[in-house]
């Protein structure tokens, strides 16, 4: 963990070539700059179904990872978290899941140049 005053950074592995993906991680990028804080996107490795975050060494995915995020930026974004901590785990899971599978029918396909996780872009 960062110390106080010290921004805090975050990694966040995103599918780059999912529009609603690489969409809402630069608009989360934006805002935990606004923040003092540093949000890394990276691309998501080839075949997995949900984003990843890493804080403090440990990894989180899915719905949590989103979870994660939203109470890193703090303030109002923090009722998100809440939100989504409430909703009962199978419910919140099944949602996400559901949105993983269908997004790019939802929200179709772009390109988005996030790091590979080797720190070159893609």
């Amino acid at each position: 963990m960062a110390r106080a005053g010290e921004p805090q950074t975050l990694t966040l592995w995103i599918d780059g070539s999912c529009s609603f993906c690489s969409r809402l991680g630069r608009w989360l990028q934006r805002r935990a700059r606004q923040r003092g804080h540093v949000l890394h996107l990276a691309a998501l490795p080839e075949g997995a179904e949900a984003v990843v975050v890493e804080c403090a060494g440990r990894r989180i995915e899915g719905a949590e990872a989103l979870q994660c995020v939203l109470h890193y930026l703090g303030g109002s974004f923090r009722i998100g978290a809440w939100l989504l901590a409430v909703m009962p785990e199978p419910i919140r899971r099944w949602c996400y899941r559901w949105v993983a599978r269908h997004r790019y029918w939802l929200f179709g396909r772009s390109v988005c140049e996030v790091e590979d996780g080797n720190g070159t872009r893609g």
